[in-house]
């Protein structure tokens, strides 16, 4: 996997692997901490995911989600935009993903065995957008599209997000975040 080339070419002092979240090929209580950021929302089982995170987790380590979205949340502003965040969460379901999870966290925590010690949501700031990550949200935005959306229309949708930073600002989606020490 390139993935992996390109970790073990940046840290090179790291073990690396590649595996199925469902089935993790670690030995019971082996690592220190299992870490998922923006993984949740596309497994066909994310408390088997977590399960299986606990499991190979030693005691004393931790199991961590970060950063996981939930666009039933998103806030928009116009009718608009609330469309183009409707097109883009249907888009997310189509490609197998469950574009609400983040708010569920705690539950699936719960669920799959693990006591949570701190949820929420992450804060930013929309004002301090960078021009370099508007870009990022934009191209990501145009990519979860072109699954639903003819192109003709879908270049009239972002032409329209480009022009005001307000508007992709408006798009932001909260994510969430869980933690808990396996013991």
């Amino acid at each position: 996997m390139l993935s992996l080339q390109v970790a073990q070419g940046n840290a090179k002092g790291a073990i690396w692997t590649s595996g199925d979240a469902h089935h993790l090929p670690f030995p019971d209580g082996s690592v220190d901490i299992s870490f998922f950021h923006f993984v949740l929302l596309w497994l066909a089982d994310p408390i088997r995911a977590l399960g299986e995170a606990r499991r190979a987790t030693r005691d004393g380590g931790a199991v961590i989600a970060f950063a996981e979205p939930d666009y039933s949340q998103r806030v928009a502003t116009t009718s608009s935009l609330a469309r183009i965040g409707q097109l883009q969460a249907d888009s997310l379901y189509s490609q197998g993903a469950n574009p609400n999870l983040g708010s569920q966290l705690e539950e699936l925590f719960v669920s799959a065995g693990i006591q949570p010690i701190e949820v929420g949501e992450l804060l930013s700031d929309p004002s301090l957008m960078k021009d370099e990550s508007i870009g990022l949200e934009l191209e990501t935005l145009k990519s979860d599209l072109a699954k639903v959306v003819p192109a003709r229309e879908l270049d009239q949708l972002m032409d329209g997000l480009q022009e005001t930073k307000e508007g992709l600002v408006t798009l932001q989606v909260p994510t969430f975040y869980c933690w808990a020490w396996v013991n």
